[in-house]
């Protein structure tokens, strides 16, 4: 009798067991949304000691859509995108700044603690916009780079609250690299990111 109440026990245990780590397991589609505050600073070298670029506290997201591979792995796509209304510029006024990162890259999670770590990689543009300034005629200040090339990194936690849903905190760093001739002279704009964010996943 002691015996087949050891079994049932055990039983009960191995099926609680294993409904707890279903509901942990991530499979399928999985979608990745961070938004929230964000710092950009753009620089360029035009000289042996000069440089010009611009820098400021803005807002950003970061959009991740991929699938699970493995238990812990999912391969996704990433578009993130920062800007800053109101960056510093020693040359323009009112000057807004922003970037923009589209890339492909790789999403690991650690499980039970719903932590992730995702990295990409992918092509990145940014552009200066200043307030216009008279040369007799009132001539407006953009400048958009090239098409360069960037990294993304992602670390967050995430706190489960349905099944298959998720919302957390994350820090999402960027840097990119493109061409932004000046004055016929090549140079490549740097662009530096980061977003402090609220983050929530499906999937």
């Amino acid at each position: 009798m002691r015996g087949l109440r050891a079994w049932l026990v055990l039983c009960i245990a191995s099926a609680a067991g294993s409904a707890h780590a279903d509901d942990e397991a991530r499979e399928g589609a999985q979608v990745r949304v961070l938004v929230g505050p964000a710092y950009l600073d753009l620089s360029q070298d035009v000289g042996a000691e000069e440089a010009i670029g611009a820098a400021g506290f803005g807002y950003g997201a970061d959009i991740g859509i991929g699938v699970m591979v493995s238990d812990a792995l999912a391969l996704n796509t990433d578009v993130a995108f920062v800007r800053s209304d109101a960056a510093e510029d020693d040359l323009l006024g009112e000057t807004s700044v922003t970037a923009l990162f589209v890339g492909l890259g790789a999403t690991y999670w650690l499980m039970p603690a719903n932590v992730f770590l995702a990295g990409s990689i992918g092509a990145t543009r940014s552009s200066i916009e200043g307030a216009p300034i008279r040369i007799q005629i009132e001539v407006p200040q953009s400048d958009a780079s090239e098409v360069g090339v960037g990294v993304q990194l992602s670390l967050g936690k995430m706190f489960t609250i349905t099944r298959g849903f998720g919302l957390g905190a994350a820090f999402s760093a960027g840097w990119g690299s493109a061409s932004n001739p000046v004055s016929g002279v090549d140079s490549h704009r740097q662009a530096w990111s980061a977003l402090l964010a609220l983050a929530a996943t499906a999937g």
